[in-house]
């Protein structure tokens, strides 16, 4: 029965700890300067990476001295199999999400690509704005991580989102899979800051 349930939330201090931005910064190795979106998830589709790369030109459009980082990137494997498959694949019009991805930050100014890292405190501190951009409902935990250190998140409008996000407060709600309402939700968000 339903009265017998209780939620019991993934569990992210509300206090963490406070970091200056450029000293967070110089050890991210980012480079001071403007407002700054965070995108965990390296370049996972399921994510929404490169949802956020297609927005990327509209936002820098708006905010030209604007930066993104995103981070949690893996490595590409050593493995000689999967080192055949990343360069044959797209010659018959196959991509991974990596190679899409890639393909869509070539030329583009502004984004700092960072491998996995052991917490998220400087990414944080680091940063204006989350950008969560998921295509499916699976657990948001960056936006959690986002709103326990104060910082704004733009989401997909999907599964617990609204649920967690209060529109205007510390959330924009876009429609998923749409890198302009993307875009305009997080130059919103950064307007704000």
């Amino acid at each position: 029965p339903r009265d017998n349930w209780h939620v019991v939330p993934n569990w992210t201090s509300f206090d963490p700890p406070r970091i200056d931005r450029d000293d967070a910064r110089r050890r991210l190795s980012i480079p001071p300067g403007g407002p700054t979106l965070l995108f965990l998830g390296g370049f996972s589709r399921l994510k929404g990476a490169d949802v956020l790369l297609r927005a990327w030109p509209s936002i820098r459009a708006a905010a030209p001295d604007a930066m993104c980082i995103v981070a949690g990137i893996v490595p590409t494997s050593r493995r000689r199999v999967a080192r055949v498959a990343h360069a044959f694949l797209p010659l018959i019009g196959i991509r991974s999400d990596v190679q899409e991805c890639e393909r869509l930050l070539r030329g583009e100014e502004g984004v700092v690509t960072l491998p996995v890292q052991p917490g998220v405190d400087d990414l944080f501190a680091a940063s204006d704005v989350l950008a969560f951009p998921a295509r499916e409902p699976h657990f948001p935990r960056p936006v959690i991580e986002a709103f326990s250190h104060r910082v704004p998140a733009v989401a997909s409008d999907i599964g617990p989102m609204r649920d967690i996000t209060r529109e205007g407060s510390l959330g924009i709600l876009v429609a998923p899979g749409d890198p302009q309402a993307l875009a305009d939700g997080l130059i919103r968000a950064l307007s704000r800051t």
